[in-house]
C-alpha cells in the first residue's frame, strides 16, 4: 500500500521509458547494412499533453548536433486522427520510421517492424520493466517498444475504515466482512464506489476478473466466461443487493460516477489511475481527504495486482533506417530525459533508471511503493479479438450486477464476440 502519488501534469487519454546509452548499433545483424544511411526520418506520435511536441523536439535537436544532415520530420496528432492517420501510411507503404501507438502486432505479424535487439541497446532491454516488456513481444520476440504506462489500482479512504474500525480488506471475504462494518456508519457511505458503465467499466471489470484469479485469454483460448470469472460477477451481483456498492453501479461511470462519490466521502474504496491524474485527484485534494492506493482483494488464490494500460513505440523496417533509429532510440530512453516523460504527460516511464530517477524527484513525490505497485501490473489480452470484446464489455457487462441477471450468459456473450473477432 502506499501513501501519496505521482505528482505529475495532466495526462490526456488513458490508454497510457528508459535506460543507460551506448554509442554503437545495438544489434548484432544490420539488415540494412549494405543500404546508403537515409537522409530522412518520420515519427509520428499521439499527442499527450500539450508537451507533447517539445519533447520529442528536445530529443530530435540532440539527434541532430550528430547527424545535422539527416532530416526528421515529426508529426504530433491527437487520438482522433492518430489511427486513421496511420491506416493511411500503412496501405499507401508510407511506413514512419517511428510509431508511437498501442496494438503492433498486426505490423510485427506482416514483418514490417524491427525486434527490440535490432534497435535497443542490450542494457535498455534489461532495463525495462519485465511486466511490461513481456507485454510488447509476440511470439516470445519484443516488437512493442514499452512507451508509456498508466496504471490504475484500487483507492481506499483512511478514515472511514479507521471509524469503521477495520483494515484494508485484502480477500473477497474480508471486503464483504469490511462492508457490513461500513454500513452501520452514518450517512450512506457504500464500501467500494463499482463503475461497470461505458467509460471505465472494461478497466473495473478487469481489475475484477485478475482479482478473482479469471482471465480473458489463456493458453490460446477466450476464457471469458469460465467459472472463476462468473464466480467473480456473482459475487459483485451480491456485493450490489447487500448494498455494499452504489445503486446503478452497472450503469456508473468513473469521470462523472465513482469518482466524485469518493472525491465527496462517500465510498470507501474505489477503482482509479495510480499517481496524480488530475480528474480523480484534484477533487479529492480540495476535499482533503486521507487516502492511499493499494491492490484489490482477492480471491481462488489469485497473486495481488493492478491494471497496466501500456503504450508503445514501433520501429518500422526501410532502407538505410536502421542506425538512425537506434540513436533516436538511445536518446528517447536516457534515464534523465525519459523520466522526464511523468511531468510533460503525467504518465509513468518504463525503464528502472528511469523510475529511479522520478522517486529522487520530491516534486513527484513517487515512492518505491508506487513502483512495488506498477511492477505487478497485468493487462489487457493482446489479440485481435479483444477489440470486438471490449465493444461488447462496454454495452454489456454493466448488466451482470443486476438483481437475478443470468451471469453465465451474460459473459458467453462477450465472449461469442471476441471468437468471432
Amino acid at each position: 500500500m502506499n501513501k501519496r502519488i505521482l505528482g505529475v501534469g495532466a495526462a490526456a487519454a488513458a490508454a497510457l521509458l528508459l535506460a543507460s546509452c551506448s554509442n554503437g548499433p545495438a544489434s548484432n545483424t544490420d539488415s540494412n547494412a549494405t543500404d546508403e544511411q537515409a537522409d530522412e526520418l518520420s515519427i509520428v506520435v499521439a499527442q499527450y499533453s500539450p508537451g507533447t511536441e517539445g519533447y520529442w523536439k528536445e530529443i530530435i535537436a540532440d539527434f541532430n548536433q550528430d547527424y545535422p544532415d539527416v532530416k526528421v520530420d515529426l508529426q504530433v496528432l491527437d487520438w482522433g486522427n492518430l489511427q486513421p492517420t496511420v491506416n493511411t501510411l500503412i496501405q499507401t507503404k508510407q511506413y514512419p520510421d517511428i510509431l508511437n501507438l498501442t496494438n503492433f502486432q498486426d505490423y510485427a505479424a506482416a514483418d514490417l517492424l524491427y525486434t527490440g535487439d535490432e534497435v535497443l541497446t542490450p542494457e535498455i532491454i534489461d532495463d525495462l520493466l519485465p511486466a511490461f516488456r513481456a507485454n510488447g513481444e509476440m511470439d516470445g520476440r519484443l516488437y512493442g517498444l514499452p512507451f508509456v504506462s498508466s496504471a490504475n489500482t484500487m483507492y481506499y479512504n483512511e478514515e472511514i475504515l479507521a471509524e469503521a474500525g477495520i483494515d484494508v480488506p485484502t480477500t473477497f471475504d474480508e471486503l464483504r466482512d469490511a462492508c457490513n462494518a461500513i454500513n452501520k456508519l452514518p450517512g450512506d457511505i457504500v464500501t467500494y464506489a463499482l463503475s461497470l458503465g461505458a467509460t471505465g467499466g472494461t478497466g473495473n471489470a478487469a481489475a475484477w476478473v485478475f482479482a478473482g484469479g479469471g482471465e480473458f485469454f489463456e493458453d490460446g483460448e477466450w476464457t471469458i466466461n469460465s467459472e472463476t470469472n462468473v464466480e467473480t460477477f456473482q459475487f459483485l451481483q451480491n456485493l450490489a443487493a447487500e448494498g455494499c456498492t452504489q445503486p446503478n453501479a452497472g450503469q456508473s461511470n468513473t469521470g462523472d460516477g465513482t469518482w466524485p462519490l469518493f472525491a465527496q466521502g462517500k465510498a470507501a474504496m474505489t477503482y482509479a489511475p495510480l499517481g496524480d491524474v488530475p480528474g480523480f485527484m484534484d477533487p479529492v485534494k480540495e476535499a482533503g481527504l486521507s487516502i492511499a492506493a493499494t491492490t484489490h482483494p482477492t480471491n481462488n488464490g489469485a497473486e495481488p495486482t493492478i491494471l497496466g494500460i501500456q503504450d508503445n513505440l514501433m520501429a518500422f523496417k526501410k532502407p538505410g533506417n536502421q542506425q538512425l533509429v537506434q540513436e533516436i532510440l538511445k536518446r528517447f530512453y536516457e534515464p534523465e530525459r525519459y523520466a522526464q516523460i511523468a511531468k510533460t504527460e503525467g504518465l509513468f516511464a518504463l525503464t528502472q533508471s528511469a523510475l529511479d530517477v522520478s522517486v529522487n524527484d520530491e516534486e513527484l513525490g513517487l515512492t518505491q511503493a508506487d513502483l512495488d505497485l506498477l511492477n505487478t501490473a497485468r493487462f489487457y489480452p493482446n489479440h485481435p479479438g479483444w477489440a470486438a470484446a471490449n465493444g461488447r464489455i462496454k454495452s454489456d457487462i454493466g448488466l451482470t450486477v443486476d438483481s437475478g441477471a443470468d451471469v453465465a450468459q451474460i459473459l458467453t456473450g462477450i465472449q461469442d464476440a471476441a471468437t468471432a473477432g
